[in-house]
């Protein structure tokens, strides 16, 4: 699910109330929303302190690039763009040398080979299967994975990156202000996005257009909502004459990127199981290296890492005890005694 979901769902049950009936004013605008659209399109930088919805738009859709923004590992980063990866409908894994998170599981790193002895989903579920692995990981424990699951009947993974960036990441308005929402809230994101969509909806009582844009989500997708959304909060914004804009557009920040700007974008890179598609990665690579070297776009790539290693021992965890070799048998001596001297060997 989207980070956006939760926050839409917090500031729809607070009520923002629906603008006015304003079709009256509908053609009058249409020079304004040609000129949004243009904007929006270009992306171009802009005088952040001009008060029209195109420039607001653009800046506001730059905000939907980074739905998950770089997960908490050192992901691959690989020297091309590519579509932003929005987790709408999938689970985000994370394999480091810490071992594997699987949010759905223990809540804690194991080991490979132990979620794949008692994973807690169904693997070959339909849908998507993400995969955040970090860059310094041999290459040997990420084929150890896949094995595994293409052993249990899973076809595809998806395994994240991050792309390059021609531009600077979005950053606050009102950095001090998410400072201060997360001071108030500490240790506790659903108090802090509750207190978020607290004060969208004032500013929504205030602006019933801003109110108004966010009862309209309901009628587009998913997918759709986060540039909906923005499309929608800058018309609303330069018909308040951009009351309050840069606190509103903080606000919208945090719903959409979060608290804290991201290090940067993540795009998933689909790979197929394909056993007739043989790697044989040189010794001592890493999942960073091969993610430069095989992963050139978005596109589906067929890949089967053709190396067996042992297991992948999480860091910090105790490597298993090899067997200690058999002792000799205190019955030896005595049974050879019984049999009597060994006869020599017959010419």
């Amino acid at each position: 699910m989207s980070r956006l979901a939760p926050a839409l769902t917090v500031v729809a049950l607070l009520g923002c109330e629906p603008p006015p009936d304003t079709s009256g004013k509908a053609e009058g605008d249409a020079k304004t929303a040609e000129d949004s659209k243009a904007a929006a399109d270009e992306g171009a930088a802009v005088d952040p302190n001009v008060c029209e919805r195109g420039p607001i738009e653009a800046e506001l859709k730059r905000f939907c690039d980074y739905d998950i923004g770089i997960p908490p590992v050192a992901v691959p980063k690989v020297p091309w763009a590519g579509p932003s990866y929005h987790p709408t409908t999938s689970t985000i894994m994370t394999l480091t040398k810490r071992g594997l998170l699987d949010p759905q599981g223990a809540k804690k790193f194991i080991s490979i080979q132990d979620w794949l002895a008692d994973p807690p989903r169904r693997v070959p579920e339909p849908g998507e299967l993400a995969i955040a692995v970090a860059a310094d990981v041999p290459v040997s424990a990420v084929a150890e994975l896949q094995r595994g699951l293409s052993a249990k009947g899973r076809k595809e993974v998806r395994f994240l990156v991050q792309v390059t960036e021609d531009t600077p990441v979005p950053q606050p308005r009102l950095p001090e202000l998410l400072e201060t929402l997360t001071a108030q809230t500490p240790g506790d994101p659903s108090k802090r996005l509750m207190l978020t969509g607290q004060l969208i909806k004032q500013h929504g009582a205030e602006c019933q257009e801003l109110g108004g844009a966010f009862q309209t989500l309901a009628m587009v997708g998913q997918d759709e909502r986060c540039a909906h959304l923005a499309k929608a909060s800058a018309a609303a914004l330069e018909h308040c004459n951009c009351t309050k804009r840069d606190e509103i557009m903080t606000l919208l920040y945090a719903m959409t990127m979060g608290f804290e700007p991201p290090k940067g974008r993540t795009a998933a890179v689909p790979v197929a199981l394909d056993p007739q598609a043989k790697y044989r990665p040189k010794e001592g690579m890493t999942f960073g290296e091969l993610a430069v070297e095989q992963f050139t776009d978005t596109q589906l790539h067929h890949l089967w890492l053709d190396v067996v290693a042992p297991p992948m021992v999480p860091e910090g965890a105790t490597p298993p005890a090899e067997p200690a070799p058999a002792a000799p048998s205190e019955s030896a001596p005595a049974a050879e005694a019984e049999a009597g001297p060994t006869p020599p060997a017959a010419p």
